[in-house]
């Protein structure tokens, strides 16, 4: 893996405050960036959009590495360790996704994404990280409440 090295030394508190806003940063992302995706393919090439997509996320890396500067240890190993990984998340991932929104509904869509919830799941029982009670029961009532705001079976 990938380690960035920082001097954080500030207490508990705050770093805890700083992984919540972290997360509310990549689900607030995340939602956009579906939205924006599904609002833009029916207007450009879906390899357009990711070209764009990737072009945004490179720049904002850089800005990232520009601004913080930190320590970042690569070794041969490591690349190799994660290339899998870069090749089915980013590439394979946003592909089919791009190319998903453009056949299918939001709706449809909403729902088979939180469904990467589920085989999340599934895939790490089969490398032997089984989830806690808690992450379970939380990830069937996400799942659950995209099913039943996309079917409209909620009365909202």
């Amino acid at each position: 893996m990938v380690q960035l090295v920082y001097n954080q030394g500030g207490n508990m508190t705050m770093n805890k405050n700083k992984s919540y806003i972290a997360a509310f940063g990549y689900s607030l992302f995340v939602g956009l960036s579906f939205l924006i995706t599904k609002l833009v393919v029916p207007y450009a090439s879906p390899m357009l959009i990711l070209a764009h997509r990737f072009t945004i996320s490179l720049g904002v890396f850089l800005l990232f590495l520009v601004f913080t500067k930190p320590k970042i240890e690569m070794t041969r190993k490591k690349i190799l360790a994660i290339l899998p990984i870069t090749l089915f998340y980013p590439l394979l991932f946003f592909a089919l996704q791009v190319y998903g929104l453009k056949s299918a509904s939001s709706s449809e869509a909403g729902i088979i994404f939180a469904t990467v919830l589920i085989l999340t799941i599934i895939i790490s029982a089969l490398f032997g990280n089984h989830p806690s009670k808690t992450q379970s029961l939380c990830i069937i009532l996400s799942v659950t409440g995209v099913i039943l705001i996309f079917t409209k079976t909620f009365p909202l």
